[in-house]
């Protein structure tokens, strides 16, 4: 299962289509990261697209979450 060889695939994927400006693909990539495992990367990432794609409430719920993670010890 690739979720288990390479934790973080998901993430890398999605930003690389996110500086390939396939905002859609990327936030689909990030979403299924989230699902395996997540981090403040992912989240920051996510809020960037979602704040470029006008979804502000998603975006400020992503920056939240982002700062929960580094705040965690």
């Amino acid at each position: 299962d690739i979720d288990s060889l390479y934790p973080s695939v998901y993430y890398k994927i999605g930003v690389m289509q996110f500086r390939l400006k396939l905002y859609n693909d990327a936030l689909a990539s990030l979403l299924k990261q989230r699902e395996v495992t997540d981090d403040s990367r992912n989240e920051t990432l996510l809020s960037q697209i979602y704040e470029g794609g006008g979804m502000k409430k998603e975006a400020a719920a992503a920056r939240q979450k982002a700062a929960e993670f580094q705040n965690r010890p």
